[in-house]
């Protein structure tokens, strides 16, 4: 009896243990977030909607807090495991979304397609300008 005791008294205070440890951790955590730098945060977020975001590289880096907009180049793997090349992106913070410049050369398509193609990279580059000024 006394040793059932002394065993349930051990495993609680091992528990409350571990609930001290998580929640302190968690607190540090939080803490190293907020005074993380917002080009920090735009890497993590970007890297997100990565498919391998380890093998991210960044570059010119920037954050606009009146804007609330993050700009920069990252050049990640593809599926193919292959880096495609450095490439733009936006990131919007209040939503979280990020867009990037649109790829591909179209040279083998046909006209209304290469159209379409420089069309929708147009409308990035006039995105990325006005959200993130001249880059």
């Amino acid at each position: 009896m006394k040793s059932r005791l002394l065993n349930n008294t051990l495993w609680t205070l091992v528990g409350a243990c571990l609930a001290t440890a998580a929640f302190l951790g968690h607190r540090q955590w939080k803490e190293r977030q907020a005074e993380a730098s917002p080009e920090t945060m735009v890497i993590s977020m970007v890297r997100q909607s990565l498919n391998d975001p380890e093998s991210a590289r960044f570059e010119e880096v920037t954050y606009n807090a009146k804007t609330k907009f993050g700009c920069g180049r990252v050049n990640a793997k593809n599926r193919m495991g292959g880096y495609v090349g450095f490439a733009r992106f936006v990131f919007y913070q209040p939503d979280g979304s990020v867009q990037f410049e649109p790829q591909g050369e179209a040279s083998h398509q046909p006209t209304a397609e290469r159209l379409e193609a420089v069309q929708k990279q147009i409308a990035f580059l006039e995105h990325a300008k006005t959200a993130c000024g001249e880059q």
